[in-house]
């Protein structure tokens, strides 16, 4: 299909940007996102918006150095998180429709591809990636969750 190099490349941005994130040690992040909440850093993705996307169309080496000039700590983890949600986002709209063969590049009937893009709406929905990447792990709950400022 048509999107499966994108989704490939997708998966590839995610695991880097992942990789990122763990390098500044999942606790400091958490500690961080604690202190920012989901308002702080809502005001980051807003504030920041064209530089994150300046950030991840970087290659991998320069993306590196912009993060090393980053000297606020509290901000460069908002602006990784923030970044690493933007590629999470992007790879699990590829990831479904992939899944459910969303492209009009081999010509399927309009009712066809209807109904697979709606079936893969309702599954992006009940799957969106949430701020914090590292869900599930009980030490480290989401600092952005429910009853969070």
């Amino acid at each position: 299909m048509d999107l499966d190099r994108y989704h490939d490349a997708a998966a590839d941005e995610m695991h880097w940007c992942l990789d990122q994130l763990q390098a500044e040690g999942i606790e400091a992040l958490w500690r961080s996102c604690i202190k920012l909440g989901a308002i702080g850093l809502d005001e980051i993705i807003m504030r920041r918006s064209s530089e994150i996307s300046d950030f991840l169309s970087a290659p991998h080496d320069e993306r590196t150095k912009r993060l090393t000039k980053m000297a606020d700590t509290v901000e460069r983890h908002g602006f990784l998180i923030a970044a690493t949600h933007d590629v999470r986002c992007g790879y699990a709209w590829l990831d479904i429709a992939c899944r459910y063969g969303i492209s009009a590049g081999y010509n399927p009937p309009a009712s066809f591809l209807l109904g697979q893009s709606s079936m893969a709406a309702r599954e992006l929905v009940e799957a969106f990636p949430s701020l914090w990447p590292f869900e599930g792990d009980p030490e480290f709950p989401d600092p952005f969750g429910p009853g969070e400022p």
